[in-house]
């Protein structure tokens, strides 16, 4: 492969955490089989003070189900953009939103995640992208920026988004006096997330 030319990234492709994904995925496991092993082997009941009855194993084994199902939810976070829009799948709430509705994104200061500011004033969270990924993470909020501009310019996506470049919209040749097309973007180091930023959002 030449290495002038690195292989593109599918600008649609869901964003998903790494490490946080990875490690609630393993300790949802080891909760769950760990209180499904306490229901089974506790005391049986003998009609003595200490022995556990059924109703105390279904107990032990819906906590252990009902934490497990929290971890995993924790797992299942992600973003899916789109065409017309992007999912935003959080701990508890899912979020479909439309890119019109869409402003900016923060990936600065003091919050673990990526932030959306919306048309409302609102400003939603996006758990998938997360500062503890690193490198991984700027780039999934570079690429996310570099959407929510190129949707902006009424634009398809092109190239590999998240480098900070993408291709305005063509202008129509038949049209009289038709402005040749140019190249808006910033530069390529735009995009990258200052860890001391505070709160300064993408643009």
């Amino acid at each position: 492969m030449n290495a002038s030319n690195p292989p593109r990234t599918d600008p649609y492709a869901p964003m998903r955490p790494r490490r946080g994904a990875l490690v609630a995925a393993v300790l949802g496991a080891v909760i769950l089989g760990s209180f499904l092993f306490a229901a089974i082997t506790v005391p049986g009941a003998d009609s003595q003070k200490d022995d556990w009855g059924v109703a105390d194993r279904i107990f032990i084994a819906g906590l252990g189900i009902t934490i497990a199902w929290f971890i995993w939810r924790f797992a299942t976070i992600r973003a899916i953009p789109s065409r017309t829009g992007i999912v935003v799948r959080n701990l508890f709430v899912t979020r479909r939103l439309e890119w019109s509705e869409v402003m900016r994104v923060q990936f600065g200061g003091g919050a673990p995640w990526a932030r959306l500011d919306l048309t409302d004033t609102d400003t939603i969270a996006v758990m998938a992208i997360q500062k503890a990924d690193g490198a991984y993470g700027q780039a999934l909020a570079s690429r996310l920026a570099a959407l929510v501009q190129v949707h902006a310019l009424g634009a398809e996506p092109t190239g590999r988004l998240g480098s900070g470049r993408s291709e305005p919209p063509a202008a129509d040749p038949a049209q009289p006096g038709a402005p040749a097309p140019t190249d808006p973007s910033p530069p390529d180091d735009s995009w990258e997330a200052d860890p001391g930023d505070q709160g300064e959002p993408y643009r």
